[in-house]
């Protein structure tokens, strides 16, 4: 694996400024020399043309495109992806792009030009998602030893997504560079997420980590999960562990354009998980559109719903290049903040999601590879057919986890 890498999530974390001081290193001297830490100024911003709400939506359109990608390329396979992880992904790349390159990842975003405006509403989102119980955020910035970055990015770095820089020396110690950022990932995850990269060599420029941790119980268990039955995306009838909605019980429910939703509460009102099912005659990979999807996520006037669902664990490694790149991603772009004739050569995201009677653990990292060139009536949700699952905070409902559940056992 050659060149920057970048394994994403959202927040703060560890190694964050602005957040606090940044967490323990491992000892250097037995594993690398850890170098200088820079860190930006974190900026004045005030809220303006941009809003937390209005990254959150541009959020949700970008992974549904993302999702009908992964979906178009495996319409029998699960999906299981992090938008709002690919999201911090590029939008952290943004800080080092240029010209038209930083305008192409606006637009693959579906952001305003990135400026001012944009920074200011990432900071306000990163600080209010690092503040909701259940989610812990990480975000990580090294570089080669001996290189001195350019302070606006750094100062964008932190004040946007709340992260310092430390150098490595990846060219002498490559080895033992990877596996301490694979160690800081897996920390970060809480062993979820072992182990990000496989391999950097000697030309590595920069790596840009930042992990999702999720562990959030449900307001109210599920029953005991109970055999059910299901309809996998490639039309087999298979039994499964099924969750029912607690007795006394209805969830809040919504309806647009045949598509239903149902919202699933979790403990302290800051964060839900919606589950998606399409129309029954709906083509494969069928996603909603963002206007469909807001409505689905805030009704006017929810209807009462039960629901069955299927228990399910769910791990999965994506990868990212080829479906950004033929959304407009530019991999030879223009990146000079993490050095002069470097291409984006891989992008890669691992996730992994649980859900069962109590709630969901959920966690993930997505890395990027620089290389040098060279209330009605009650309605029941039956989920036993491929249906979507998405995880948001209750304010900006930003997308941190986005399933397509086409067979739940894994």
């Amino acid at each position: 694996m050659r060149g920057v890498v970048l394994a994403v999530g959202v927040g703060c974390g560890l190694l964050t400024a602005g957040c606090g001081e940044p967490g323990p290193i491992p000892p250097a001297g037995k594993i690398n020399d850890a170098g200088t830490v820079f860190t930006g100024h974190l900026e004045a911003v005030h809220l303006g043309a941009v809003s937390p709400a209005d990254l959150g939506t541009a959020d949700r359109s970008f992974g549904l495109r993302l999702l009908q990608d992964e979906c178009a390329a495996a319409p029998k396979a699960n999906a299981v992806l992090s938008p709002a992880s690919a999201a911090q992904t590029l939008g952290m790349m943004q800080t080092g792009a240029v010209g038209a390159t930083r305008t192409a990842l606006s637009t693959l975003l579906h952001q305003p030009a990135y400026g001012p405006a944009v920074i200011a509403a990432e900071h306000e989102r990163v600080s209010r998602l690092h503040k909701l119980a259940g989610l812990n955020i990480a975000n990580r910035v090294f570089t080669q030893k001996g290189t001195t970055p350019h302070q606006t990015m750094l100062n964008d770095l932190r004040t946007a997504y709340g992260a310092q820089l430390r150098t490595l020396d990846f060219l002498r110690h490559t080895k033992a560079s990877t596996d301490m950022i694979n160690q800081l990932v897996s920390g970060d995850t809480h062993g979820l997420i072992p182990r990000l990269l496989d391999s950097l060599d000697s030309t590595t420029v920069a790596v840009l980590t930042n992990a999702i941790y999720l562990k959030a119980q449900w307001e109210d268990p599920f029953q005991p999960a109970v055999p059910g039955a299901f309809t996998t995306a490639d039309g087999r009838h298979v039994t499964v562990p099924t969750l029912k909605t607690p007795i006394g019980r209805v969830m809040s429910s919504a309806s647009a354009d045949g598509w239903r939703s149902v919202q699933l509460p979790y403990v302290h009102g800051q964060l839900a998980a919606y589950a998606l099912l399409p129309p029954a005659a709906a083509k494969p990979c069928a996603v909603p559109d963002t206007p469909t999807l807001t409505t689905l996520l805030r009704p006017d006037a929810p209807d009462a719903a039960t629901v069955t669902m299927p228990k399910f664990h769910l791990a999965q490694t994506n990868e990212l290049l080829p479906v950004l790149t033929r959304e407009g991603f530019q991999p030879a772009g223009d990146y000079p903040g993490f050095g002069r004739g470097v291409s984006v050569s891989e992008i890669v995201q691992k996730v992994d999601i649980s859900v069962d009677e109590n709630g969901t653990t959920a966690a993930a990292a997505t890395g990027g590879v620089f290389a040098a060139s060279g209330a009605m009536g009650n309605t029941h949700v039956d989920l036993n057919r491929p249906f979507l699952f998405l995880v948001t905070d209750t304010a900006t409902h930003t997308p941190l986890f986005l399933t397509r559940v086409a067979d739940p056992r894994g």
